[in-house]
């Protein structure tokens, strides 16, 4: 027979089970002016070294934009002379401890009853003791709204933001996916082992690349059997003529945050560093092709032109700056034009490969796929 132990909070009495139960678990997110949510928010992998050292020692966030303030959603709500210390530990990250007080601390207050809104919110330098900060580990200290006036004594206190919080040691997150999450605790502070709630863990931050990069194979050509005066030396499909579409990159920013978590990284497709992309396929070492062209932009703007000595090889790789990839936008197209007097020969699939080193960092996020088939 399950045994539960009773409490006394504030004069009601509280039954509490496992620290597992529904019932008492608080949710780790973040919150805005008006709403909470648990999604994590999205940082740049690319901020971070492949050298553990280095990426350690990027500092991450600062910013006390309302909503990147992680923190908890109480389950309960605290309201009166009821005190509670609410304890946060870290992992994938650590917290950077020199600057962290109670004024890095705000608590979310809602009139009586209506617990689910955010009404407002009260520094934790009022209503919270102190602040205990390690490595690994956050304590806000016995908090209790009756320090902070008649407007706020007579609320409920039903969560919990972060401000300004910076974190370091997040090598993990060089890799796209990794995260770092928080796990919370809330309890009595003139008596530890009365637990009020817990959270499960909650990712706070999860790295993913800056841009999206999309490879798609153009459509596959058939030469014609009908020109004359020689066959096989245009083609019939996708379209008649002389000219195919090999294959296309698209780019375009994620919306992944900066380290500071104060904006996107990428809001535009704008590269600083050097682009190569490398196309390799059968029909590019046939005498029936005359040019290769990198065309970007509605007009179909050359980038880069290259005749048959670039490529006689099977392969041809175009370097891209910066600045010659702004005339361009966010796609771009490798097209292979025939002789028109040489019969085209059959190819299968070729490949696409390539970096872009995007913001001079370290790291080049690498792009793969496939070409258009004859």
């Amino acid at each position: 027979m399950n045994k539960t132990q009773f409490y006394t909070l504030s004069g009601a009495l509280l039954a509490s089970t496992a620290l597992s139960s529904a019932a008492n678990a608080g949710t780790i997110g973040r919150y805005n002016s008006s709403s909470f949510t648990s999604s994590a928010l999205t940082i740049d992998s690319t901020v971070f070294s492949t050298t553990a050292s280095t990426a350690n020692a990027v500092v991450i966030g600062g910013v006390g934009a309302t909503d990147r303030d992680i923190g908890m959603a109480y389950n309960n709500n605290f309201s009166g002379t009821t005190h509670w210390t609410t304890e946060f530990t870290i992992a994938g990250a650590r917290f950077i401890t020199g600057t962290l007080t109670t004024a890095n601390v705000q608590i979310l207050v809602a009139s009586q009853g209506n617990a689910a809104s955010v009404a407002s919110s009260i520094s934790g330098t009022v209503v919270c003791a102190s602040v205990t900060s390690l490595v690994d580990l956050l304590v806000v200290n016995d908090c209790t709204l009756s320090n902070g006036g008649t407007g706020v004594a007579t609320g409920v206190a039903h969560g919990i933001a972060l401000t300004g919080i910076t974190f370091n040691n997040a090598s993990g997150l060089a890799t796209a996916g990794a995260s770092v999450s928080l796990t919370g605790r809330v309890y009595n502070p003139s008596n530890t082992t009365q637990i009020f709630e817990a959270s499960a863990t909650g990712n706070i931050l999860t790295s993913r690349l800056p841009l999206d990069i999309r490879v798609t194979a153009g459509t596959s050509g058939t030469a014609s059997a009908t020109t004359t005066p020689a066959a096989f030396t245009a083609l019939s499909a996708p379209a008649a003529g002389l000219s195919l579409l090999l294959a296309s990159v698209n780019i375009s920013a994620t919306g992944a945050l900066g380290n500071t978590l104060a904006a996107a990284s990428a809001s535009s497709v704008t590269l600083a560093g050097t682009t190569s992309i490398t196309v390799t396929s059968s029909i590019l070492s046939s005498g029936a092709v005359r040019t290769v062209s990198l065309n970007a932009g509605a007009a179909s703007a050359n980038l880069s032109y290259l005749t048959a000595a670039n490529f006689s090889s099977g392969t041809v790789t175009f370097s891209l700056t910066n600045t010659s990839w702004t005339a361009g936008g966010s796609s771009v197209a490798v097209t292979v034009v025939f002789q028109g007097t040489t019969a085209i020969p059959s190819a299968v699939a070729g490949a696409v490969s390539g970096s872009i080193v995007y913001n001079g960092y370290e790291q080049a996020i690498t792009l793969a796929g496939t070409t258009a088939a004859v």
